[in-house]
């Protein structure tokens, strides 16, 4: 949002630099994205949050900085210069669901002469960056500009008989004023009069309702908006305006008439219009809200020793009313102002005392108790313990789009028709939701490609085309997939790595080759195929990574997940060890991991056993295996190791039939 600080100033009135009051407005709370120069005049940008669209203002922004300079609010002016006689006759619209508008002001205007709008109105319009277009619709965005309430201006010629808003039905359509034919979802607020639609009620007017160089009499509407309608009509259309952004963010259902009124003396006064009916407004005023904070709370929560006349200081200039609690001594009795929806805890009050007592005027002192013991160092989650095994093996971490396109799903050979389609993608690069990490794992290698070695891992949701009966959202099912462009001997040894560090025991069985594999090995326990491991198809990455194959991994990990937690934390040995190689051959019908598994359990002098190295030498598989000895009493010497040593040979020879290598 742009807000020029020369229309600030005229809220509040305030002799301080652009800078000085973006950084009060920082440090309170208000993110200033950036000061800019516009035609000699400071205009912030400012990144207003979901929970605060009463920030969407000028006067909104300007109550803010009042309170944070101790200034005065100036609230527009909407009393007319030339008293007048209000008309007697009225205007109304039929609502046929008052829940999708609640509350509303309505007003016919007449003896206009449609030209472009003062200077000063137009200079404003073009600081907060909408184009400038005649005097009626100019007037329109200035109020909604400056008190955060949409408006509508008819063209009273071209409506015929009554109005009616409605909820839309499934596949209407209405051509808006930027000359876009518009199909809408069921629910969407519509006007109507009684031959056609007349309005995308929120997000823009019809096409055939606009004011033009012949209106002369104009039907202003200022309605109060059901927000998830709207918000569901701009996903749908794709269409999203500074009045849809207002109005899908709750409004105050106070404002409308106000506004109203303070366009009507635009209006008249800028344009030299004149009152056609009374201003009629329908809807019952916001029930009034209130919340009890106590002092002890206050002291708890922020640290802070403040007073009752403290809190009445920071509070009222926000528009909120403070007064002593009639049952408790120590409560305060807290008036929740109508512009303020997000306010709804006690807790919301306390951050509004924090915000206007500055996060950089808190004290800064040390916790004052130990730092707790946490009990994730020693018991890790199966999450965490994939994570820093593949950091600490030197894969980097993907965050890959929950969304695919079409085309990637061709590309890789993933069937279209198990892939969920978005119903209203914002884009083609967006299209499905990803039925495999593959996907993301192929394309980082796509991007990466200027580098000789990579290695990636993902751990995220996979989504299905079913849907889960008891939640009624897409089939999700949590997984890992590792891969690298230059070893399937290190991708798979880190597989039965990370295996060993959750199963007692397990299968590797040869993969069968698939649109997706083109060989490798799955790996098996009681609970079937909990991953897989090989080179994917080379028809499949060339699409992506013309030069490098790829060797990757994917794990089930809902499957790995339900397998027993272990006690991931070992304390660090007290006594050194020996560390010792051990190279052979061995057949092809012995798993290199149930040799690790065997000689793991052979003595209880072996600390740890992992693989260093596997090659190919005339056809015959080569392993280089590290041992790790330990005694939890003493220090070891060589003589210790020797008797256990030479068992491990003897296993390998008797058991594997491995042949050693001694060169």
């Amino acid at each position: 949002m742009l807000v020029p600080l020369n229309w600030l100033k005229e809220f509040v009135n305030i002799n301080q630099s652009a800078e000085r009051i973006a950084e009060k407005l920082l440090l309170s709370g208000t993110k200033v994205e950036s000061i800019q120069r516009q035609e000699g005049e400071a205009v912030f940008e400012l990144e207003v949050t979901p929970n605060r669209p009463d920030t969407l203002s000028i006067l909104g922004v300007a109550r803010e900085v009042s309170a944070l300079f101790e200034k005065d609010l100036i609230p527009p002016e909407i009393n007319l210069l030339s008293p007048i006689k209000f008309p007697t006759n009225k205007v109304s619209i039929k609502i046929k669901d008052k829940q999708l508008c609640p509350n509303y002001s309505l007003v016919k205007l007449g003896g206009f002469k449609v030209q472009e709008s003062d200077e000063w109105i137009q200079k404003y319009l073009k600081l907060s960056g909408i184009r400038p277009i005649n005097n009626i619709v100019d007037i329109t965005n200035l109020v909604m500009l400056e008190l955060g309430q949409p408006m509508h201006a008819f063209d009273n010629r071209k409506i015929q008989g009554e109005l009616l808003l409605r909820g839309s039905e499934q596949g209407e359509t209405v051509v808006t004023l930027d000359g876009i034919e518009r199909k809408l979802n069921e629910g969407a607020i519509i006007i109507e009069d009684e031959e056609k639609l007349v309005d995308l009620a929120g997000l823009m007017g019809g096409r055939n309702s606009e004011i033009d160089e012949k209106t002369e009499e104009v039907l202003l509407m200022v309605p109060v908006y059901d927000s998830l309608a709207i918000r569901k009509a701009s996903i749908h259309t794709g269409l999203r305006t500074e009045a849809s952004s207002r109005f899908e963010k709750k409004l105050d259902p106070n404002l409308h008439s106000f506004a109203a009124n303070r366009a009507v003396k635009l209006f008249v006064e800028e344009t030299g219009a004149r009152l056609e009916s009374s201003i009629f407004s329908f809807g019952a005023a916001a029930t009034e809200r209130f919340l009890n904070i106590e002092l002890d709370s206050v002291k708890n929560v922020l640290g802070l020793n403040l007073t009752r006349e403290d809190i009445f200081d920071f509070l009222t200039p926000l528009g909120f009313r403070v007064s002593m609690s009639p049952l408790r001594e120590g409560e305060l009795t807290i008036q929740i102002p109508s512009h303020r929806g997000d306010i709804l805890l006690s807790e919301d009050i306390i951050e509004e005392i924090a915000r206007m007592y500055g996060y950089n005027n808190f004290p800064k002192t040390l916790p004052q108790d130990s730092v707790p013991i946490q009990n994730e160092i020693f018991k890790k989650k199966h999450e965490d313990v994939l994570e820093d095994f593949l950091l600490n093996s030197g894969y980097s971490q993907l965050t890959g789009y929950s969304l695919v396109s079409e085309s990637d799903l061709k590309n890789l050979s993933f069937p279209i028709n198990k892939a969920l389609k978005v119903l209203h993608p914002t884009s083609s690069e967006f299209t499905h939701l990803r039925p495999s990490l593959l996907i993301n794992l192929i394309k980082a290698f796509a991007t990466n490609r200027d580098y000789d070695q990579n290695s990636f891992f993902e751990i995220a949701k996979e989504f299905s085309a079913d849907i889960d009966k008891k939640t009624n959202l897409p089939s999700q099912r949590q997984a890992v997939v590792f891969g690298n462009n230059f070893s399937l001997g290190k991708l798979k040894g880190e597989l039965e790595t990370l295996f060993l560090m959750f199963y007692e025991s397990f299968n590797q069985i040869s993969l069968v080759s698939d649109e997706i594999w083109e060989f490798g090995v799955t790996f098996e326990t009681k609970e079937g195929v909990v991953a897989k491991a090989g080179k994917l198809q080379r028809a499949l990455t060339s699409r992506f990574e013309e030069e490098k194959q790829i060797f990757a991994a994917w794990i089930d990990f809902e499957k790995l997940k339900d397998s027993p937690t272990k006690q991931f934390y070992k304390p660090l040995p007290k006594f050194p060890g020996i560390f010792e190689d051990i190279s052979f051959y061995l057949a092809e019908n012995f798993p290199i991991n149930k040799v690790i598994n065997e000689l793991s359990r052979l003595d209880k002098l072996i600390y740890s056993v992992e693989l260093k190295d596997v090659f190919l030498r005339n056809e015959k598989r080569s392993f280089t295996l590290g041992l790790e000895f330990r005694d939890e009493t003493k220090t070891l010497v060589t003589k210790d190791i020797e008797k256990v040593r030479s068992n491990i040979e003897k296993t390998l020879q008797k058991k594997f039939q491995a042949k050693l290598r001694k060169e």
